[in-house]
């Protein structure tokens, strides 16, 4: 068992600069310590070893530990935890009470409870808490439930206390409670960093803490720490790499170091191989994520496999009989059914649905003569996938599906374990980051033609790299590219203002609304009020949607008219408290029964990825699940897992790529004015498949007209391709024809 001791530094005989290990000499500063210490050594002075950052004489610090007898410098004090003294003697009564130490107290109880009682609140709680009842009006029922919580909180209540003398949030606090209870001080004490990417906790939640306990600010282990948050930072944002100039200056700026001392550090990883490396075509050092740049370069590889692998089986004679397609349909056709690998990509109502279809209808009457075998349709989500099954006629799934996933092992199928397949049929496809698409091209075998199907004009992935821009881009593959709207297209304002914007053009607000809606607010307030009367009243009524199939979708998640103050909103409308008295709370998060969610982390164990979005159906207090709806899949969800969970009756633009709803409604704000650009606006037009409506003011949508910058993200795909692949000169149409000049009969319009 542990001993504490108080004490004060009398000699620092050793400090580590890197670790902060110290050996220190030590004096008693209370009776009950001096006695302890004397009944061991016969003085009042004893010597302790353990982590101490920054140590200085004077200080009072608190030594946990036990005494040893060590082989040469004999009897001394080990310390598990060693901290300043002042650290503990705050009491924070009111924020212990708020914890989750207390899960039957709200805020409201707590606020109560704490003006009554004030930092005495606890030894009521312990000695008589019949005064919760007499003093703060407490009912018998929370009184026992306090009073059982207690049992474990007084127990903990030290811990918390020392980690909100760190300046943690109560939120921190929490999760560093739950994972490590009372061993909470000796991890933070010893070495606070490895706390980083336990139960959600990030390097901007530790490195305060860690500051504040004794880590100096050029320490090597915080650097290193600080450069790994900034690749992070920068893989978060999409790319795979960064110019060394630049990653240099977002590590300054994020851990307050100078450039000199960073870049420092930086070259010396580099040395040693800790931190990857490679050049531009004009010599400009850049930085890499390894793993990225490694699957990055495998992707290039696993494409240059398929396409210079020829097809084993005979290619049949293309007939297209389909006498409303245009010539580039026609085009893609041809180029789909003749290339190992190729990419068909266009805006909405310009046939994209339709080519799929009839590259359907060729491949299966190739397939009546047993030329091209089994054809696998396939799409990132369940939604898309559905989405895809409908519109062809023909079985689809999702990605993941067809690679066999399993949360436990990962992708079954793989490059030893090849799909049984040969052809494979990938719709949106903008929306496929680079540790998906480099899972999908391991599995696909050598024999096998890839067709790729989507809009590149749309944001890219949620995740990390920019796929279907950089295939391309590197112009190493056969591209189609759809541009005419057709007729049913050419009827709907949705599609006829998607492309205006997508141009660069006003879209048509003084239109006559059918499918697309204009509606001035001018604040914030305006704005959030107006989208709730659309959601819980005016469009269910007029349009005959249920609220499950109308989404808010907001540029950001701050303001009055972002995502989080919107779902507030959008939920006390949608499915207000009263509705049901079964909810749960997850890290200051009340979720009901019936509340639609999102994923916003991907989850390996419960195989969600990043976005997803579900129902809750039901909630089961015995074994503390919930069943959730995820489209069609139905999860049992623990309630821990809901740390990564978050409403959605309004979402990010961004996060909602490759769903569909039958109606969206889009803020318009000036508060949202640096983050509108028409990139944005077009992907959540084009997310609307019955009604879009825009609510905001005519100045922020001008403003986004304007705003025509698009961060690029970093990526080194396109570079790696053109490495392994030729840069395609021709029109990809007549590369087929010179490569068939022997059998024309392959090349029929029908």
């Amino acid at each position: 068992m542990n001993t504490q001791l108080h004490s004060a530094i009398v000699h620092v005989r050793y400090k580590d600069e890197k670790n902060g290990f110290c050996i220190l000499e030590l004096k008693a500063t209370n009776e009950d310590s001096k006695k302890n210490i004397i009944s061991q050594t016969g003085k009042e002075y004893f010597i302790a070893t353990g982590i101490l950052h920054n140590p200085s004489i004077g200080s009072l610090v608190t030594c946990e530990g036990q005494w040893i007898t060590h082989p040469q410098r004999g009897l001394q004090f080990k310390t598990t935890s060693m901290f300043l003294t002042k650290l503990i003697k705050q009491e924070h009564a009111l924020a212990v009470l708020e914890s989750r130490l207390f899960k039957s107290i709200d805020k409201k109880d707590a606020a109560r409870l704490f003006s009554v009682f004030g930092d005495g609140v606890f030894e009521a709680i312990d000695k008589n808490p019949s005064l919760l009842k007499e003093k703060a009006n407490m009912p018998i029922e929370k009184i026992m439930s306090i009073s059982k919580e207690w049992f474990r909180a007084k127990k903990l209540k030290e811990s918390f206390n020392f980690l909100k003398s760190l300046d943690a949030n109560t939120d921190v606090a929490d999760r560093i409670l739950e994972t490590f209870g009372n061993q909470s001080k000796e991890v933070v004490t010893t070495n606070p960093y490895s706390l980083i990417g336990i139960n959600g906790l990030g390097f901007r939640s530790i490195d305060p803490i860690a500051l504040k306990n004794g880590i100096d600010t050029s320490s090597l282990n915080r650097i290193h720490h600080g450069i790994s948050f900034t690749m992070k930072t920068i893989t978060d944002r999409g790319s795979t790499s960064c110019y060394l100039d630049e990653f240099t200056r977002i590590l300054c700026k994020t851990i307050e170091i100078n450039n000199e001392e960073a870049r420092k550090v930086v070259d010396d990883m580099i040395a040693a191989g800790e931190l990857a490396a490679i050049t531009d075509k004009m010599g400009t050092p850049m930085i890499v994520s390894f793993d990225l740049c490694k699957k990055e370069q495998s992707c290039a590889k696993e494409i240059a496999r398929l396409v210079k692998t020829p097809f084993t089986k005979k290619q049949e004679p293309v007939r297209i009989t389909d006498p409303l397609l245009v010539k580039e349909q026609k085009q893609a056709i041809y180029v789909s059914a003749f290339s190992k690998v190729s990419i068909v990509t266009g805006g909405p109502g310009v046939g994209k649905t339709t080519v799929t279809k009839n590259i359907l209808d060729v491949l299966e009457k190739n397939d009546e003569n047993k030329h091209s075998g089994i054809v696998k349709l396939i799409a990132p989500t369940g939604k898309a996938a559905r989405r895809m099954a409908k519109a062809t006629g023909k079985d689809a799934e999702t990605i993941h599906s067809l690679l066999d996933y399993n949360p436990e092992t990962g992708f079954n199928k793989n490059e030893n374990n090849q799909l049984n397949v040969d052809t494979v049929i990938v719709d949106e496809s903008s929306m496929i980051d680079i540790h998906v698409f480099h899972a999908l091209l391991k599995a696909i075998p050598s024999h096998a033609r890839l067709i790729i199907i989507g809009d590149v004009d749309q944001l890219p992935s949620v995740d990390v790299g920019n796929v279907l821009f950089d295939l391309i881009e590197s112009k190493t593959i056969p591209v189609t590219r759809l541009v005419k709207v057709h007729r049913q297209g050419q009827n709907s304002q949705i599609i006829i203002n998607a492309h205006k914007i997508n141009n660069g053009e006003m879209p048509d607000l003084d239109a006559i609304p059918k499918d697309f809606h204009w509606i001035n607010a001018s604040t914030d307030e305006d704005i959030a009020k107006t989208i709730t009367y659309l959601m819980s009243k005016e469009i269910p009524v007029k349009h005959g949607l249920i609220i499950d199939d109308i989404q808010v979708l907001s540029p950001q998640k701050g303001t009055i008219a972002g995502v989080d103050h919107l779902n507030e909103l959008l939920r006390n409308a949608a499915n207000p408290s009263e509705s049901t008295k079964f909810s749960i709370n997850s890290y200051g998060n009340d979720f009901y029964v019936n509340d639609r969610i999102m994923q916003i982390k991907n989850n390996k164990t419960l195989g969600l990825s990043n976005g997803e979005i579900g129902k809750i159906m039901f909630l089961d207090y015995g074994t503390k699940t919930a069943k959730v709806d995820f489209d069609g899949r139905k999860l049992q969800m623990p309630f821990s897992a809901f740390g990564d969970v978050r409403l959605a009756y309004a979402t990010t633009i961004h996060k909602s790529q490759g769903s569909e709803f039958g109606a969206v409604i889009i803020p318009l704000s000036e508060s949202h004015s640096k983050m509108l650009t028409p990139q944005l606006l077009y992907t959540a037009m084009t997310r609307g498949k019955k009604q879009v409506y825009f609510v905001g003011s005519k100045s922020a949508l001008e403003k986004a007209m304007k705003n025509t910058y698009r961060q690029v993200r970093q990526t080194t795909l396109k570079g790696f391709l053109r490495e392994f692949l030729p840069v395609i000169k021709k029109d990809p149409l007549e590369i087929i024809i010179e490569n068939n000049k022997n059998d024309n009969s392959q090349l029929k319009f029908g």
